[in-house]
């Protein structure tokens, strides 16, 4: 087994050199940790994924410090699977080994974020379009490439555009830590949205002092940016690159007669804010992100075998799409389960009952939801698909099989439809972690 120093295997890190020497060095001090605590486990390969491995990680400077901005995201796989706490001993024994390195280095947080791939698992589960972009060409890190040959070649499946899209609806509006923007009833932006830009040297260019807007300028720039992503994956097209992305976007767009996606102008300034963060961040513009998931939801739709005009609002549409997911049955129906230990009540097992063989609980969940947003947003956009029916058959459908949702009014988006929405996609993803 070949171990890769990491300076060797990529031009850079981030974008900017001044980070790239940074996050270089905290990686290079990492890796050989990360080897030596899974051990045990008897670790194969160490790969670098995600924006790090396309050299555009990105950060904000301020008061003479950086705030990374993207994760590192690295992949481990080992040859045994890991008891139970052992990633969450492996987070705390790194933020314990590398604090002179961060503080030596000046990033204001530890943007390592380590996923774990046993194996056997790793073949049998489905390809996420990370996955994807790893095993076709991840820098190594540590280790042997060649355990990865097995899925080189595959491609990922038009579900992975649709999980990718929900998943940043769902991280955007309600992230773990932070002010919730799920707005239905009156979709809303961040109050910096649309913000006059200091001037470059101002006092104000260096951005806000809550470290925690920075944060969820990126979370709002990943929604934008990964909604093309989607829209590319679900017509069969990828593109890793950020910087690459608009252009190619473009020519699947001119390749298929038509013009450029009316949102592709949101989606290219926040790409170029992705790539060289300033504040204040561009303008959130809801309608734009709406109709990219409109056109996202509908392709995958259409390649599931639905039959819709707009949105797909009914239950035996979302049991196509979700149909579509690949994983071990054995986990589906382990996230059920979780999910009755906290509700057994006679509403919570009946629903469980009718979708435990066709769909995860958290995709289940954050599919609706991002159908409840999307429509909510075109709503008050006049993107609405039929003059209001469509949104009045959605929040039937919800309200009908539901159960946090049961009592909720049908004629309107209200407070209500967001709170039940808040615990009912919170509960679905613990019971799936």
């Amino acid at each position: 087994m070949t171990a890769h120093p990491p300076a060797s295997v990529a031009s850079a890190l981030a974008v900017d050199a001044d980070l790239d020497a940074r996050l270089r060095t905290l990686l290079g001090a990492a890796v050989p940790r990360i080897a030596a605590h899974a051990a045990a486990l008897r670790p194969r390969l160490i790969l670098l994924m995600g924006s790090g491995a396309r050299g555009e990680a990105a950060g904000a400077k301020t008061e003479g410090h950086w705030l990374p901005l993207s994760d590192l995201d690295v992949a481990l796989f080992t040859e045994r699977p890991a008891p139970p706490g052992w990633r969450a001993a492996l987070r705390d024994a790194l933020a314990r080994d590398l604090r002179g390195v961060l503080h030596a280095t000046g990033l204001r947080a530890n943007p390592l974020d380590v996923g774990l791939f046993p194996l056997l698992a790793f073949y049998r589960a489905a390809l996420t379009l990370e996955l994807f972009e790893g095993v076709s060409a991840g820098p190594v890190l540590w280790g042997d490439p060649a355990c990865l040959e097995p899925r080189r070649g595959e491609r990922p499946g038009p579900f992975e555009a649709q999980r990718l899209f929900t998943n940043r609806v769902h991280e955007t509006l309600l992230p773990e830590s932070g002010r919730s923007w799920l707005r239905l009833a009156a979709p809303t932006a961040p109050r910096w949205s649309g913000a006059p830009h200091a001037a470059a040297g101002s006092a104000d260019a260096a951005g806000p002092a809550d470290i925690a807007e920075w944060r969820e300028a990126n979370r709002w720039a990943k929604l934008a940016i990964d909604s093309g992503k989607a829209w590319l994956a679900a017509q069969g097209h990828y593109e890793s690159s950020l910087r690459a992305r608009p252009a190619r976007i473009h020519e699947v767009a001119a390749a298929e007669r038509a013009g450029d996606p009316a949102w592709l102008g949101h989606l290219a300034r926040w790409t170029a804010w992705r790539l060289a963060p300033a504040w204040p961040p561009p303008g959130v513009d809801l309608a734009s992100l709406a109709a990219s998931g409109r056109e996202v939801l509908g392709l995958v739709a259409r390649q599931a075998g639905v039959e819709a005009e707009g949105l797909p609002v009914e239950p035996r549409a979302w049991r196509r799409l979700l149909a579509k997911e690949e994983g071990p049955s054995r986990e589906r129906l382990r996230g059920w389960k979780r999910l009755l230990w906290g509700d057994p009540g006679a509403a919570m097992v009946s629903f469980a009952l009718r979708w435990a063989s066709h769909a995860w609980p958290v995709s289940l969940a954050t599919l609706c939801l991002s159908l409840a947003w999307v429509e909510a947003v075109g709503a008050t956009s006049g993107l609405r698909g039929l003059d209001g029916e469509e949104g009045r058959l959605l929040r039937r459908a919800i309200a009908r099989e539901v159960p946090e949702c049961r009592a909720l009014a049908a004629g309107q988006w209200d407070g209500s439809w967001e709170g039940a929405f808040a615990a009912w996609t919170t509960r679905a993803r613990a019971a799936q972690e």
